[in-house]
């Protein structure tokens, strides 16, 4: 095990997309049953290696004097722990397991282990359904889904611990070509683990009111039919595309009217996929705050585990 975010390169690492059939992975892994859910999960992947960050600062070691824990023992317990939860996984599986601590912020350690091993997905755990954590993503994640520049795979504590198989969904909104980063993603994830890709979407209609006519002649707005039409015929040309580039891939797809965020969760549900892959447009704490990020609605309101994968802005 490692302490201070140690920066041995991984050789087997390399820049662009990731899969997790064959490159490492990190893990946020602290005391809680979601995040040795997220492990558990992680490792029926078949990882080349798994990299366990467990990271705490020292500020939140001394919220608590009452308890009255030296912060060296404290360390030594963590320390205790993550062997435990490392030598568990070695003793059951031929995979790879590093340990690290950390005393920066969990969400800023992740992302800096990640780009030590080479840009690595990183998977997170997540309660999920369970009260009262049904409405919000979780500090952590809520964090990493802001500012992570690397995939991020979020675990819900229902999410079967299976190999990915199937189907996985790909919410395409926005993606009109096989090069951008999320489609690409799926694309390569579903080769590897030799998946069916169900590209999805859902178009939210514009308020009529847009269309009327204030003296400087009337706006035309696109009803919903033609949005609709408009979106259809996009997807199939991108369906088409992934199918000329990738003969074996079976592609299918599926476009809806209505609230994004709502219609997905529905659509998505019902096709259950092993995984479900969106696009990670990055957003500051006060746009966060103001609008209901897809991602977040998907992620409290799906059984699987969701990717998101940053979009360059």
């Amino acid at each position: 095990m490692e302490d201070d975010n140690s920066t041995e390169q991984n050789p087997a690492a390399q820049a662009g997309i990731f899969t997790m059939i064959s490159n490492d992975v990190v893990i946020g892994l602290d005391d809680s049953a979601n995040s040795h859910h997220a492990l558990s999960w992680a490792c029926k992947q078949r990882p080349t290696r798994v990299h366990a960050v467990n990271a705490v600062p020292p500020a939140t070691e001394l919220w608590f004097p009452a308890r009255q824990v030296d912060s060296r023992l404290t360390l030594d317990i963590r320390r205790q722990n993550l062997d435990q939860l490392c030598n568990s996984v070695r003793l059951t599986s031929d995979i790879r397991i590093n340990g690290h601590l950390s005393d920066q912020e969990p969400a800023r350690a992740l992302v800096e282990r990640s780009h030590a091993e080479g840009g690595c997905p990183i998977v997170v755990g997540h309660k999920g359904h369970s009260s009262p954590h049904r409405h919000h993503a979780g500090h952590i994640t809520a964090e990493l889904l802001r500012n992570s520049d690397v995939p991020v795979v979020v675990v819900p504590m229902v999410a079967s611990l299976e190999p990915l198989n199937g189907t996985i969904a790909l919410c395409a909104h926005g993606a009109t070509t096989i090069d951008h980063p999320d489609v690409a993603w799926a694309i390569e994830l579903a080769t590897a683990h030799d998946l069916n890709l169900h590209l999805v979407d859902v178009v939210e209609p514009i308020p009529v009111g847009l269309g009327a006519d204030y003296g400087y002649g009337t706006v035309t707005i696109p009803t919903a039919d033609q949005l609709l039409a408009s979106r259809s015929e996009s997807l199939a040309a991108l369906s088409g595309q992934i199918e000329a580039s990738h003969p074996s891939l079976t592609v299918r797809r599926s476009v809806e009217s209505g609230h994004p965020s709502i219609q997905l969760a529905r659509v998505i549900n019902d096709l259950a996929p092993s995984l479900v892959v969106i696009g990670n447009h990055h957003h500051s704490k006060l746009l966060s705050f103001l609008t209901s990020a897809v991602t977040t609605h998907l992620l409290t309101s799906l059984a699987c585990p969701i990717a998101a994968i940053p979009i360059p802005k």
